[in-house]
């Protein structure tokens, strides 16, 4: 392959790239197994946050209806 480096230099260079490889394809796909379940943490409290979100926002919407509505009785 390489006409600078002795065949056997070349093999062993060529399992070492080889390796690194396989290390880093183990570690990207841990790193992404770690991520996904970093997201559905984080999606859950998300999902958590918009319930309490669109229940506040209706409770705000009833007492200003609650507040419209007596002070056109009492006007």
């Amino acid at each position: 392959d390489h006409p600078h480096i002795p065949p056997r230099e070349s093999a062993i260079q060529e399992a070492r790239v080889q390796n690194d490889i396989i290390g880093l394809k183990s570690r990207i796909e841990t790193h992404e197994a770690v991520c996904a379940e970093r997201y559905l943490g984080i999606n859950a409290q998300l999902r958590r946050l918009e319930k309490w979100f669109v229940s506040l926002i209706g409770a705000l919407l009833a007492v200003l209806v609650a507040i419209i509505v007596t002070n056109l009785h009492f006007s």
